[in-house]
């Protein structure tokens, strides 16, 4: 097997969860904020002082950093799709954490994905050369560019 299958893919799909997880730490936290509070810059200021909010945001980071990294070792064509992931992640924990309604229509999105994503694995380990790893001037840009 190759490494974009054996590092990338877990790697992609570590991101992706955290990506999907992210939201909603801060959701949780938002809806701790007094309601009628106001939306906008003040709530953001508040929200910035507590911790969970706060956690939710080094959650984001910490998934962005994996997806560089995923990156750096598998090619583009592989990542993209998988981060996917993070809508199959965000929808079930939404529905449970939160209480959000899922659709008939909402679960067969969530399953097409994840034979999507499946489907890419396989077509990955037969034919090892897709793409390539993205180099170092593409990561710093993609890096900058998310900083920003």
């Amino acid at each position: 097997m190759n490494t974009a299958l054996v590092v990338g893919l877990p790697t992609t799909v570590v991101s992706a969860a955290l990506y999907g997880v992210a939201p909603l730490i801060q959701a949780m936290a938002a809806r701790r904020e007094e309601a009628g509070t106001g939306l906008g810059l003040g709530l953001l200021a508040r929200l910035a002082t507590r911790p969970l909010w706060l956690v939710g945001l080094a959650v984001e980071a910490g998934s962005f950093l994996l997806e560089v990294y995923a990156l750096s070792v598998a090619p583009v064509a592989l990542v993209a799709p998988v981060m996917a992931l993070d809508m199959i992640v965000f929808t079930l924990l939404a529905r449970r954490l939160l209480g959000e309604h899922i659709s008939r229509g909402g679960w067969s999105g969530v399953g097409l994905m994840v034979a999507g994503v499946v489907l890419l694995a396989y077509a990955f380990h037969h034919h090892a050369e897709v793409g390539s790893p993205a180099g170092n001037d593409v990561l710093l840009a993609f890096l900058v560019l998310g900083l920003i």
